[in-house]
């Protein structure tokens, strides 16, 4: 049985001013949430606003180019049983070999390079789901001229056994409790928010071939990136949100395990941007330097900024690098994760 833990992140527009493995990917529409005053992309690797082959965006507001962030990454690291550090920490450098897009697989070493990828060529995308589509399909499952969307159809709630992967992937609702996912008899997928995006990955093994903390973390995570409909007039028009689901699918236990989240900010012209914390609020932010962003840029009337909230976690530390390529900058940074707002998590096995 799995025993996921579910990590909640909070983004805010606080002002509206503001793989190479694999690269056959549907619509690159599919990958965008653009529900309110936000367009945001994720990519199946995990990185919000980034991806190294489908056009990414974290635009506010949404009708504009203005962007608000250059890419964010989720990380791991802890002490397992053996005292040793294991650390899961990607980025835009070397992205492919850290994270791999899809579920993990428990066969990995019986696989060929070509096989492997064959294997995940399914996975190398995200699902986008909208409650319209979910309540549509609640009602006409069964009609006869009732078309499913794509990504309902074709939603990854089981995974193959005899491949490798785990019986249970991605949230439904199973509505004759069999735990198998049949959208023809009206089973669907469990969301959030009014859209919705899909996506998982796991601490690559098979193509790894940069320097890791004493390995792999052997971690699955699945995240699904949500909004709610609402104009720029409102906090929930500004706002995203977005869950973390951790598996532990190898053989450590994490005895302790720190969760924290990369985040490049760029609010329009990055060249004048500043960051900073708030641990009254439990809040890191990002804002623009003041009301001109950049030579022939905007000119704002009010200061924008971008905010980051942990839900349910404490912010408990944060940091910040300066984009020069020093040795304080983002290598040493990502291998001791000094950026983390949450602490002490159990993580428990599959």
């Amino acid at each position: 049985m799995k025993h996921p833990i579910l990590l909640l992140f909070w983004a805010l527009i606080i002002s509206p001013a503001v793989l190479s493995q694999n690269t056959a990917r549907i619509n690159e529409y599919a990958y965008i949430v653009d529900i309110n005053n936000i367009k945001v992309s994720l990519d199946p690797t995990g990185s919000i606003g980034y991806s190294t082959t489908q056009p990414y965006y974290f635009n506010a507001p949404a009708d504009s180019s203005t962007t608000a962030m250059y890419g964010s990454f989720f990380w791991l690291a802890g002490k397992n049983q053996y005292g040793e550090t294991k650390a899961f920490t990607p980025d835009w450098y070397l992205n492919e070999s850290e994270v791999h897009f899809g579920p993990y697989n428990y066969n990995y070493t019986n696989y060929l390079a070509a096989e492997y990828n064959l294997l995940y060529a399914p996975y190398n995308r995200v699902w986008m789901v909208t409650a319209s589509e979910i309540q549509t399909h609640q009602q006409l499952f069964n009609s006869e001229n009732y078309s499913i969307p794509e990504a309902i159809l074709n939603w990854p709630g089981n995974g193959d056994t005899l491949s490798g992967f785990n019986a249970q992937l991605a949230p439904f609702v199973d509505r004759n409790n069999n735990l198998i996912y049949e959208p023809l008899a009206g089973d669907y997928p469990l969301i959030k928010g009014d859209a919705a995006i899909f996506a998982m990955y796991h601490d690559n093994s098979f193509y790894e071939n940069e320097i890791a903390i004493n390995g792999n973390t052997n971690t699955e995570i699945h995240v699904l990136l949500y909004a709610y409909a609402g104009d720029q007039s409102t906090l929930i028009g500004n706002t995203i949100f977005v869950d973390y689901t951790i598996y532990n699918c190898g053989d450590f236990i994490f005895d302790s395990l720190y969760a924290g989240t990369f985040v490049d900010f760029a609010i329009g012209d990055f060249q004048d941007d500043y960051c900073g914390s708030d641990s009254a609020l439990n809040l890191f932010f990002g804002y623009n330097g003041d009301l001109s962003d950049g030579p022939s840029l905007n000119t704002y009337t009010t200061l924008p900024a971008l905010g980051c909230m942990p839900l349910s976690h404490q912010l408990n530390s944060f940091m910040h690098f300066n984009g020069d390529n020093t040795a304080a900058g983002i290598l040493t940074m990502r291998k001791n994760l000094l950026i983390h707002w949450m602490g002490n998590l159990a993580m428990v096995c599959k």
